[in-house]
């Protein structure tokens, strides 16, 4: 009969530690899309072919907001035992969600087109600038929960993306009521009393003034893409307007602030 083995059981080896997310994610999250919001700033390119991504001083600072937010996490994460998010970042994660999300879908029907436009000194990649912002985050938020001590504060998370909703939304509120009010005095003439109460309590006349010379360069925010680009909702405008846009922001202009 053999003695009975009493030596203790050998350790399982030990889970070696997540590792810290990769440069690669600071590169895509953040390092390529500021550079694509800086070339937007400085050429308008996007602006002065399609549509104006960033129409105001707000607009600008969320956009910019979002790729700062996942550098932000990415630099927490590199620690070597990071400590759970505090609820400002969580929320500023979140809010840079929301937009990187939003941006991502308005330039969705551009992809198959930017593919090929790769081929045309890169300037196909500009649109996907959104869209690896809005990956990137999500990558490191499921990191953090692999490489905190405690769980994300999600629920502060979710608390961001409905402020970068909301943000979103009061931003473009000027931008798509002049649009609409610029519609519905093409529309007919008995409008006209109608388009000025509007322009006078949310529009925006500096958005007016230029629709009464271009005809790119619209904002597109959640309510203003519906209204330029066209709804039912936003449009008891279905047949065509006796006046051009263009001839009716200009006739709207005047009305509103008396100079030509």
């Amino acid at each position: 009969m053999t003695a009975k083995d009493t030596s203790p059981a050998a350790p399982e080896a030990a889970k070696p530690p997540p590792k810290s997310p990769g440069v690669w994610l600071f590169a895509l999250g953040f390092a390529f899309p500021a550079a694509v919001i800086a070339f937007e700033a400085v050429t308008r390119f996007c602006a002065s072919a399609l549509f104006d991504p960033m129409p105001t001083p707000g607009h600008f600072l969320l956009v910019v907001l979002a790729p700062v937010s996942v550098a932000w996490l990415w630099r927490h994460l590199q620690r070597e035992n990071p400590q759970p998010m505090s609820a400002l970042m969580a929320m500023i994660v979140g809010v840079g969600l929301a937009v990187s999300l939003f941006y991502a879908l308005l330039f969705l029907p551009l992809y198959p087109i930017s593919v090929v436009a790769i081929l045309f000194y890169g300037l196909g990649l500009l649109p996907f600038a959104p869209l690896a912002v809005f990956a990137c985050g999500v990558t490191l938020l499921a990191r953090a929960r692999k490489r905190m001590a405690k769980a994300p504060r999600h629920g502060w998370v979710w608390a961001g993306v409905g402020a970068g909703v909301l943000a979103l939304t009061a931003l473009d509120l000027p931008q798509a009521a002049t649009g609409y009010a610029v519609k519905i005095a093409a529309q007919s003439p008995t409008n006209e009393a109608g388009a000025l109460a509007l322009m006078r309590s949310v529009g925006s006349k500096n958005l007016l003034l230029r629709m009464c010379y271009e005809s790119t360069g619209r904002p597109a925010g959640p309510l203003s893409a519906l209204v330029f680009f066209g709804h039912p909702w936003f449009a008891p405008l279905l047949d065509e307007a006796p006046l051009s846009s263009t001839g009716a922001a200009q006739l709207l202009y005047y009305r509103l602030t008396g100079d030509p």
